[in-house]
Order: structure tokens, then C-alpha cells, then sequence
């Protein structure tokens, strides 16, 4: 650089070849100036940085150990102690060995442009930290060390990502964010951990209100001897002890799929439908909470993130359409054929906990699907009174700008929109009347017309 000639400078030296500019090497000797005193500590705490890599060879003299709050006696002994055991010095002498390998792997990756093969190779502070993790806690001064030297940040630029990361998780639209919602959301955005999710299922504990169910309605059905032809399509069976355990893998296949899986799907839908609605009532707030002398632009920005929304609960719409009338159906069979059954007056004992499941979950689903789902158009509809709140408040402070108004017109005419089962039933609050008074209905019509001697079976 400072004799012109640019070896190492290829495109710097075509511009001054094409341009006929002149480089000031000064400017370049500055810049070099102050990367080196930048880079100062780095050469005065060598010591101590290659520590965590070598601590069998290095100086604990030459080790600053002040900002960790460490006592130079137990370090000392402690250190000793480390290189006198051939089994834990043994892990640093590996580690070194791993360190080459992994360096020589990336060299020759690197030479062959083989970048996807790059990115697999295992990472150096993984191996680092596995070595320090191994040791036992009687060398806790050396570890404390160790750890206080890995977590040392090289520059600023993870500090500065992670308000990035936060400003662009809190928007506007996400200022009810808690903070303790919004640090797990930064662990997940700026970390690369990876949960073991298989130990994680193994530790939690099942759901059994399905296992005690079944093993209810084996114990009632033990009295009822031809109730396990049913399982056995008819094949009959003298073994009593068979027979029980025929009654209870049946009730449990029929508690699972009958009542834990849909009642699973509903649950789901619930919360997706819930999500979507928390996406409505934030951008109502952000609305509420903005002056009415609104920009041209911010109005713009206000309706494009509004179409997205409306964009989305379209799609919502559309892929719960046939889930919902599914749901809706296996609610109403349930509900329909309890009552059947119930008003006919012939209830055998071992169907009481069918019956009553039959019931409960048929209850449970149909309100839990349309409280849910009637949410998304209450919560359309307050952000329509929002707007014509804001429109009322712009035409009175400012009558000339009319495109603002037109824009928050547009919002105000966009239509409500119901999650509905197959385009047959839109859910809404006053939908529950009509299920239970149907339901009603067509329990009095069994009473008047159904002969009682009949035993209706479903």
C-alpha cells in the first residue's frame, strides 16, 4: 500500500487504473493505527485467552485473573492438582488433537469450495466446552475461570443484534409483548440451542383420563357377557379373563379415538383461532393509540398490515372450513345419540360412562368451537369502530386531507368475516341457541313419537 503498487488490492488497483485517482496511504496508516490499539488487549491478555485451549502450559502468573473474582492460592492448587492427574489433563491433550483435526477439515473444505460440508463440521466451542464441562467440581476455580474467559464477548455486535432482534419482536403492533414472553422469543431468535424435545416428552407426564375412562367401563361391563362379541365381531369367547381383557383394549381404542383425538383437534383449533385473534386486538390498540393527524404514508402502512391480516384469516377460513363442520358433526352425533338413548328409558349400566363422555365432550367442543371462533368478528368489528373513531377525529382537525380519510374509509367498509363449517353454518354467539334448541327439539319429538317398548341402538 504504501508503495503503490496494490498487490494485494486487486479492485482498488483497477479503479485507479480506469480513474487515474490518487490513494492516500495516510488514511490507510490511520485506519491501521487504530485497528492495532483496538486489538492491544487482545496481545496483552494472550495469557489468558489461551487458557481455555491449553491450561496445562500456561503461566498463572501471566493470567489476569481480577475481573473473574477468582483466589490466586485455589487456582494455583487447583491447577497443579489438574496436571498431576493423567485422566483429566488427558481430556486437554484430546481436546488440542480435536482442535487440529477440525482445523485441518475446514482448510481443505475450504480449498475444495465444499461449503455445505463446511457448515457440518462440528463447532470449535462445542468441543471446548465439552472438555471444561467434563471436569468435576473440586476444580471449580479453574472452571470459573475457564467459563468467565469463554463468555467474554469479542466485540459489540451481539449486544447490538440482540436490541435489533428485540426492536423488530416488539413492533408496534406487539406492544402488549410481555417481558418475559419477549426474552424467551430473543433466547429462540439470537441462540442456536436446540432442545432435546425426546427427553423432554419422556419427562412430562401422560394424559390418563382416557386410561381411566376405559378402565371404568371395563369394570361395568365385567357383568355383561356377550358386550365383548362386539370387539370379536362376534366371535365368542368363554374365558372370562379374556373377556375382560378384550372389554378394556376396546374401550381404550374407543376412548382414544373416539373422545382424546378430537377433542385434541378442537383444542388446537381453539388456539390457532386464538392466535389469529390476539393479531386483531393488538392492531385495534396500535390503532387506539395513535394521533388522529395521521401521514399519508402511516395511513398506507396501517391499511398494507391490515389486507396482510385480512389476507390471513381468509387462508384461516378456508383451511378450518372443513375441520370445523367435522367437529361440528362428531359433536352433534354424540349429543344425539346420548339423548336417544337416555329418552328411550333402557340404559344399560355399562354404557353409563359412554353416555356420559358423550355428552361432556359434545357440550365441551360445541361451545369451545363457537366461543372461539365468534371471537374474529367481534374483534373485526371493534377495529371498524376504531376507524370510524379515527375518520370522526381527522374530518374535524383536518378537512383538507381527504385522501387520509379515503384510506380509512377503505378499512372501515371491509366486511366481517365468519369462520363458518363449509360455508353451511357461520359460528357465531347466537349459534349455541340454535344447537341446543335443535337439540330440544329433537328430544321431543323422540318422547311424543318414538314407541317406548323400542330400543333405539346406534
Amino acid at each position: 500500500m504504501e508503495n503503490g503498487k496494490l498487490l494485494h488490492f486487486k479492485n482498488l488497483k483497477q479503479y485507479r487504473n480506469e480513474t487515474k485517482a490518487t490513494i492516500e496511504a495516510n488514511y490507510f496508516t490511520i485506519a491501521l493505527k487504530n485497528m492495532k490499539d483496538g486489538f492491544e488487549q487482545f496481545k496483552t491478555n494472550k495469557s489468558t485467552l489461551a487458557f481455555i485451549v491449553n491450561p496445562l502450559n500456561t503461566n498463572t502468573n501471566e493470567i489476569n485473573i481480577e475481573p473473574f473474582g477468582i483466589d490466586a492460592g485455589s487456582l494455583q492448587m487447583q491447577l497443579l492438582d489438574l496436571k498431576t492427574k493423567d485422566f483429566w489433563s488427558g481430556k486437554f491433550t484430546e481436546l488440542k488433537s480435536k482442535l487440529e483435526e477440525l482445523e485441518v477439515q475446514k482448510c481443505m473444505n475450504i480449498a475444495q469450495h465444499k461449503w455445505t460440508a463446511l457448515k457440518e463440521i462440528p463447532r470449535v466451542e462445542a468441543l471446548i466446552f465439552g472438555a471444561w464441562n467434563s471436569l468435576p467440581e473440586c476444580y471449580s476455580e479453574v472452571k470459573k475461570l475457564a467459563y468467565g474467559v469463554l463468555t467474554i464477548f469479542g466485540s459489540t455486535y451481539s449486544c447490538e443484534q440482540a436490541f435489533s432482534c428485540m426492536n423488530i419482536i416488539k413492533s408496534t403492533v406487539r406492544s402488549q409483548l410481555t417481558n418475559k414472553n419477549l426474552e424467551t422469543c430473543l433466547k429462540l431468535k439470537t441462540t442456536i440451542y436446540k432442545p432435546d424435545l425426546i427427553k423432554l416428552s419422556k419427562g412430562m407426564q401422560s394424559q390418563c383420563s382416557h386410561r381411566f375412562l376405559a378402565a371404568s367401563a371395563a369394570y361395568l361391563i365385567d357383568e355383561a357377557e356377550n358386550a365383548a362379541d362386539f370387539w370379536t365381531l362376534g366371535y365368542k369367547l368363554s374365558d372370562k379373563t379374556y373377556r375382560r381383557v378384550i372389554n378394556l383394549i376396546g374401550s381404550y381404542s374407543y376412548f382414544t379415538v373416539y373422545m382424546q383425538f378430537p377433542s385434541i383437534i378442537v383444542l388446537l383449533m381453539c388456539v390457532l383461532i386464538y392466535r389469529y385473534g390476539l393479531h386483531l386486538s393488538y392492531f385495534n390498540d396500535h390503532l387506539k393509540g395513535m394521533d388522529f393527524c395521521l401521514e399519508t404514508e402511516e395511513c398506507i402502512d396501517i391499511l398494507n398490515h391490515y389486507d396482510v391480516i385480512d389476507e390471513n384469516l381468509r387462508f384461516l377460513k378456508r383451511t378450518l372450513s372443513t375441520p370445523l363442520f367435522i367437529s361440528l358433526l362428531h359433536s352433534y352425533f354424540n349429543l344425539y345419540s346420548a339423548l336417544s338413548i337416555v329418552l328411550n328409558g333402557k340404559i344399560i349400566t355399562y354404557m353409563v360412562v359412554e353416555l356420559g363422555c358423550n355428552v361432556f365432550t359434545g357440550i365441551v367442543l360445541l361451545t369451545l368451537l363457537t366461543i372461539y371462533s365468534s371471537k374474529i368478528p367481534n374483534y373485526m368489528k371493534n377495529i371498524k369502530n376504531t376507524v370510524g373513531f379515527l375518520i370522526n377525529k381527522h374530518e374535524q382537525s383536518n378537512l383538507r386531507n381527504e385522501k387520509e380519510i379515503r384510506i380509512l374509509k377503505r378499512m372501515e367498509k371491509k366486511e366481517i368475516m365468519y369462520l363458518s363449517a363449509c360455508g353451511i353454518i357461520d359460528f357465531k354467539k347466537s349459534f349455541l341457541l340454535t344447537a341446543f334448541g335443535t337439540l330440544f327439539t329433537y328430544g321431543l319429538l323422540i318422547v311424543n313419537l318414538a314407541p317406548k317398548s323400542e330400543f333405539l341402538v346406534f
